[in-house]
């Protein structure tokens, strides 16, 4: 009961943004069940977006007055993320749901560190090769981390591309690179293009 109030807080009595969906990507990790936090937010988002108030305040990102939206995120080698990793991000909410030690938070550090967080105590580390999959019993570390987002573009960012990706990478041995649209380019640029 007291998550499902939260959860009217959030999505009826005071909706944040107009959702026009709702995706959820469930991240196992070695997990095989869902906690009861996320099968109960699972069930609620299911019956809200049937709700009259859900689809009263739908429509698409055109007529939100959206010009630019996060598409794709890749990651490789970043944090627990040995293998690669693609997320792709429906219109409206994308909620990331899965049991402790899952890597949901990982998803978030990983948007901050792609579009230029210097700070590595911001990501849950204390030295920058900490955001470096640093291996476990069954794999051995990794010596890059690199993580890409993929925007589409109408004209909002100040490049002639509908598509805009941006991509870091990092090194074991301390060297670090940026890219737009794979096209080496440095921080300050990263920065500029979203200024």
């Amino acid at each position: 009961p007291n998550f499902v109030t939260r959860m009217e807080k959030i999505f009826v009595r005071k909706p944040l943004c107009p959702p026009m969906a709702v995706r959820v990507s469930l991240f196992w990790g070695e997990h095989k069940t869902l906690s009861v936090v996320d099968t109960q937010f699972i069930d609620f988002m299911k019956k809200y977006t049937e709700t009259p108030d859900f689809k009263k305040i739908s429509g698409s990102t055109e007529q939100a007055g959206v010009g630019i939206a996060v598409k794709t995120l890749e990651a490789y080698g970043f944090k627990s993320f040995a293998d690669k990793i693609t997320i792709d991000f429906d219109q409206g909410i994308t909620a990331i749901v899965g049991p402790n030690g899952s890597g949901k938070s990982n998803i978030t550090d990983a948007i901050r560190w792609v579009l230029g967080e210097q700070n590595v105590r911001n990501l849950r580390g204390t030295k920058a090769e900490d955001i470096i999959f640093t291996g476990s019993a069954s794999r051995k570390a990794l010596g890059v981390a690199e993580v890409s987002l993929f925007f589409a573009n109408d004209g909002t960012l100040p490049v002639d591309f509908r598509e805009v990706v941006v991509t870091r990478r990092l090194y074991r041995s301390g060297e670090s690179e940026f890219y737009i649209n794979r096209s080496r380019c440095r921080l300050k640029d990263v920065y500029n293009l979203f200024a």
